[in-house]
């Protein structure tokens, strides 16, 4: 938590005072404000922030093993890890059948990579019969931040910190028989913001943090589902534990969004027409992507499009609900001011968990080294009328966050400047 000494404004009173410190905090470290200069830089960081976090999980839609078959796959690739791992091959991405392939593809090229850093072996831990130290413990962070917006990068900062994230035989293994990947522990994703109100599910969940004493160091929980548990976990989590919500300006995540489903997929699978038919179908209409794609095959095909979209319309409440149930506990980040101030995560990280800022404190950033003959720039009449579109609903939104958190978001004015 960050403490400021007010000695110097003795004739303010306490809130003008803490006001005024903070706004010195903050004035300190503040980087220049995005320009229009700058506006394809930061497109362009987001878009490699969500390719990345493609090309390091499983497709979602290979789910469905059970913990015994991914134990003994996990085995089979910490055996083959010496090997060269980057030569397997598969279909052409750009191919509308490799949809699904192509993630697991990539995903499965970073999976043989067993030296990451993160990775722990936990002894005993065999095909068939994984032998744990302990029953685990709740972790003692967690990001819950919106996809594509920096969590990597933010469990990177945390890593300096000495926190790590479950990366052992049993976490990918349970990972992967529940959601079909693994990285990331996402416990809502079966049931819902349930499974952290029952006590096996709490019992379950504490289970991935094992050993307890972390391999020496403190464990994060890196999830992108968490966002709507908000209340749910602040009743099943101890008053120690320290929350992190990484966001980003949600209409350049869209766009973003869409270059990296062209990239992943190919270039047909989406573009600027499309983009514009999922905006008409879902600014018009107050129900949800799921349920408008049922009736609309077009709007089906661009449904990951959609729910991008849906969760930069859900940010306020996003906000509000962390806000509301965990209130100091949570600090907010802003992904594109990490993206011009490397030190600004693991800086601000070590003030809200209170533990010395480390000599080491620069983020890089994420570069996925691809061909891209797909990528489309942030500019020209196409982009113009995108944002003619968010325009209307998305400075509004941004504007209320900017009033009525202004404590937390002191900057998101100029940091998410798409549509001023």
């Amino acid at each position: 938590m960050l403490v400021v000494s007010l000695v110097s404004l003795p004739q303010a009173s306490p809130q003008d005072q803490q006001a005024s410190a903070r706004s010195l905090a903050a004035a300190q470290h503040e980087t220049p404000a995005p320009t229009s200069a700058s506006r394809k830089q930061i497109v362009r960081r987001l878009y490699e922030d969500a390719l990345a976090w493609e090309q390091g999980k499983q497709s979602r839609e290979t789910g469905g093993q059970n913990v015994a078959v991914a134990l003994e796959r996990q085995h089979a690739l910490t055996d083959a890890s010496s090997g060269d791992g980057d030569q397997e091959s598969g279909p052409d991405v750009g191919s509308d059948s490799a949809r699904g392939s192509a993630a697991l593809a990539l995903g499965r090229k970073r999976r043989l990579r067993i030296e990451d850093p993160h990775f722990r072996s936990i002894p005993g831990c065999k095909p068939t019969n994984c032998t744990m130290p302990d029953t685990g413990s709740f972790p003692a962070a967690m990001i819950a931040g919106q996809g594509k917006c920096g969590t990597n990068a933010l469990a990177e900062a945390l890593y300096r910190l000495n926190y790590n994230y479950p990366l052992t035989q049993y976490s990918i293994a349970v990972e992967e028989a529940r959601q079909g990947w693994s990285g990331e522990v996402n416990w809502p994703h079966l049931r819902g913001c349930s499974d952290f109100e029952t006590k096996e599910g709490i019992a379950e969940y504490k289970q991935l943090f094992s050993p307890v004493g972390g391999f020496g160091y403190k464990w994060l929980d890196k999830s992108t589902a968490n966002g709507a548990c908000a209340r749910e976990i602040a009743m099943a989590f101890p008053e120690d534990t320290k929350f992190f919500n990484i966001m980003c300006d949600p209409v350049m995540a869209v766009w973003s969004r869409m270059n990296q489903l062209r990239q992943v997929y190919g270039k047909s699978s989406s573009d600027p027409t499309e983009l514009e038919y999922v905006l008409k179908r879902r600014l018009s209409s107050d129900a949800d992507c799921s349920e408008l794609s049922q009736s609309d095959k077009r709007l089906e095909q661009q449904r990951e499009l959609c729910y991008q979209l849906e969760d930069g319309l859900q940010v306020y409440d996003f906000i509000h609900e962390w806000k509301k149930h965990l209130g100091n506990r949570t600090k907010f980040l802003l992904g594109e001011q990490s993206k011009q101030d490397r030190s600004y995560l693991v800086r601000e990280a070590a003030r809200h968990l209170g533990v010395p800022q480390p000599e080491n404190d620069q983020i890089g950033d994420v570069h996925t080294h691809v061909e891209e003959t797909s990528y489309l720039e942030p500019e020209g009449p196409k982009w113009d009328a995108f944002i003619d579109q968010m325009r209307p609903v998305f400075r509004p939104l941004i504007e209320k966050i900017a009033r009525e958190y202004s404590e937390d978001f002191p900057l998101v004015r100029t940091r998410w400047q798409s549509v001023f």
